[in-house]
């Protein structure tokens, strides 16, 4: 998440042309400028995380026996796709879900955190 934080715009402080009388109001206004990035950066990185472990899993390189993941489960599935392909079509459709479910989680957060983000998509 560090790579982040170098695009990160640090001119909030100076929003509106207005000078920061007090620390409070520092502090609010970085808050403000900076929790929906560090929200949506969090949730991507959750997102990448499951997709990097499942390929790797997948390839075999992963998470070991005994433990499970859905990598695992696709790969395990290979050999019965002719078979089952609900084998291999499951653990592919949770995998693509649960990304979908975190970055609308992180968008949602944002929005709650930042309700500006919805009066500028009017």
């Amino acid at each position: 998440m560090p790579k982040y934080f170098s695009s990160l715009n640090w001119n909030v402080l100076m929003a509106d042309g207005e000078d920061i009388n007090s620390i409070d109001n520092a502090i609010t206004r970085a808050k403000q400028g900076l929790l929906p990035t560090i929200i949506i950066a969090a949730t991507t990185s959750i997102s990448n995380a499951i997709m990097t472990e499942s390929s790797l899993s997948f390839l075999g390189i992963g998470i070991q026996e005994p433990l499970s993941s859905w990598g695992k489960l696709l790969q395990s599935a290979q050999s019965n796709l002719q078979n089952a392909v609900y084998m291999a079509i499951i653990p592919g459709l949770l995998i693509m879900l649960t990304i979908f479910a975190f970055n609308k989680l992180g968008n949602l957060l944002r929005i709650y955190v930042d309700p500006r983000v919805m009066d500028e998509s009017k």
